[in-house]
């Protein structure tokens, strides 16, 4: 292998030398736990492709006397010594855009050496290798199997694969220490595991490798194509919780602690809108999130991932049902950080309809209201609460099914309520309310009092609320559709000219200070009587002459 390379031991020694940059070295071999009667003839007879390499054995393993080795002492042999057989990995999960080089490759598959595979913007694969352990390939990833391999006579197994580019997730906690050795190779470099969980990413030229360990030791080191068996020189080890990079010098950078998990307990356990909104705290040091939902705790069917700049994500078209929500953030360097995961449920559907009348907090002054709302194609019913508080505490009227889009409030108090709905699909298929909106329901306009009049005027007053104004009309039918006067004024009354004697209807509407336009008041009909004749011997104000007691003119002065 060329470049660089990570290497992931179960060793308790590296463990306590992880975070201090201490070199290592580590050939990739088999610890044989010797039985009752082995020899190291035997051992080659049974375990190696060459036999005779048994006495490649005995100086590395410091036997004394190959024809007599004491039951249960270690003997490593070298991998490249071991008689080996192809082997096979399953896909235990395929979501989204999976192929096998042009084919798509589904739950189920079985896969051989030589095997590539790549996966779309929505695409995520779950191997089991031979071994048992698992390998997530994330999406838009390319990964070819180079070697899968068994070892007769032994519980020893090799998978060997090579990440192109993209992100594999490794899971091989149920590895017993030397059972097996698992390696993801880049370009830069490689990772072998056993017994750990960490995360790799590789991209195109130019772009870094990177290691992220979850659980378990890796070991980042300088391998050269003279070390083909997987020896480690100048070595940096890493412990669960650091991470390291590789750029184009084949450098592994020092160990840096990975960032901790994102704090996820404000996430609501049931999300009730078709727009899933996730918002989480920002986390010290991150520079952006990586965040994924799944319909598995495991992640093995992940549907829906975003990379985001801020802990702040929406996420739409999930059908309603259970969830499994995981976010990690990453740093300047583009090393990611611990999981934190939730579940959640998801039930929106039938959603709300959507209200209609009143306006959010809009005022109705009348001495009843008309609810409305929008029809929802599926729903059988809807269900209707109003309440004093915002939060339901004290409801005033709850209906359970109805089957009208309208519903009439009278029989409560004038005071500020809130109003919310829901749909009904089916007898126990209930959705979500829909938001709460707020209305006041205020007395209607009190009509105008009576006018007062003179002999040339009229006044009309009305009362009033601080900060109305007020538009009076006056017609002389009762649909003003002939209008005498039409006006505007801040006080509540208002003088007109003495219209000409017969009946006229008065209407006054009202725009409170915030700007909410009330409804005109009732049409109230007054009447103008002609003026009375002048009394005997006065001349009128026409100077039309003197009349007479029974009105008649008795000539002019």
């Amino acid at each position: 292998m060329n470049g660089g390379s990570i290497v992931v031991f179960a060793a308790s020694a590296l463990v306590l030398a992880a975070a201090s940059g201490v070199s290592c070295a580590q050939e990739a071999e088999m610890v044989y736990r010797a039985r009752a009667g082995d020899t190291l003839i035997g051992v080659g007879e049974r375990l190696l492709e060459r036999p005779d390499d048994w006495r490649k054995l005995v100086r590395p393993n410091r036997v004394a006397n190959p024809d007599r080795i004491q039951p249960g002492r270690e003997i490593r042999i070298p991998l490249a010594l071991l008689r080996s057989t192809a082997a096979e990995a399953s896909v235990v999960q395929s979501v989204g855009d999976v192929r096998r080089g042009t084919a798509r490759l589904d739950k189920g598959a079985v896969l051989s050496e030589g095997t590539a595979i790549s996966t779309g913007k929505d695409g995520y694969a779950t191997l089991r290798l031979a071994d048992g352990s698992l390998l997530t390939v994330q999406r838009e990833s390319e990964v070819k199997l180079e070697s899968l391999r068994t070892y007769p006579g032994t519980p020893f197994v090799q998978s060997a694969l090579r990440l192109e580019s993209g992100r594999v997730e490794a899971n091989a906690r149920a590895l017993a220490p030397g059972a097996s050795r698992f390696e993801v190779r880049t370009r830069l470099a490689t990772a072998a595991v056993r017994g750990t969980d960490f995360r790799v990413s590789a991209g195109g030229a130019g772009k870094n490798v990177t290691a992220e360990v979850l659980s378990g030791v890796v070991a980042v080191g300088d391998g050269t194509p003279a070390n083909q068996a997987g020896a480690i020189q100048a070595g940096l080890l890493l412990a669960a919780g650091f991470g390291s990079v590789v750029d184009e010098s084949r450098v592994p950078r020092p160990a840096a602690a990975l960032l901790p998990a994102p704090d996820l307990t404000g996430v609501a356990a049931l999300q009730e809108r078709v727009v899933v909104r996730v918002r989480f705290p920002q986390l010290a040091g991150a520079t952006g999130y990586r965040l994924q939902i799944a319909g598995d705790a495991d992640f093995r069917t992940v549907l829906r991932e975003d990379q985001l700049r801020a802990p702040d994500v929406r996420f739409s078209d999930l059908a309603d049902g259970e969830y499994f929500l995981r976010a990690r953030a990453a740093d300047a360097s583009g090393l990611e950080g611990r999981d934190a995961s939730v579940s959640f449920r998801l039930k929106a559907r039938p959603e709300p309809p959507f209200a209609s009348f009143p306006a959010p907090r809009g005022k109705v002054r009348a001495n009843e209201v008309a609810i409305e709302w929008t029809s929802n194609p599926d729903a059988a019913s809807y269900r209707l609460q109003i309440a004093e508080d915002e939060s339901f505490k004290r409801v005033v009227r709850s209906e359970a099914a109805l089957r009208e889009s309208r519903y009439t409030l009278s029989g409560v108090k004038f005071g500020n309520y809130f109003w919310r709905l829901a749909s009904t699909k089916g007898a126990n298929d209930h959705g979500p309310w829909g938001d709460p909106q707020a209305f006041s329901f205020l007395p209607p306009p009190a009509n105008p009092e009576p006018p007062t009049e003179s002999e040339n005027s009229f006044t009309f007053r009305w009362p009033s609320e601080p900060g109305q104004r007020f538009l009076l009309q006056i017609a002389s039918d009762e649909k003003f559709q002939q209008m005498l006067t039409s006006m505007e004024t801040a006080e509540p009354m208002a003088q007109i000219a003495r219209p000409r004697p017969g009946s006229y209807f008065l209407r006054v509407r009202a725009t409170d200070a915030d700007g909410f336009v009330g409804p005109f008041t009732r049409p109230q009909r007054f009447e103008v009587k002609p003026p009375p004749p002048p009394p005997p011997g006065v001349v009128d104000s026409s100077g039309r002459g003197v009349f007479s007691s029974d009105g008649r003119p008795l000539g002019r002065q």
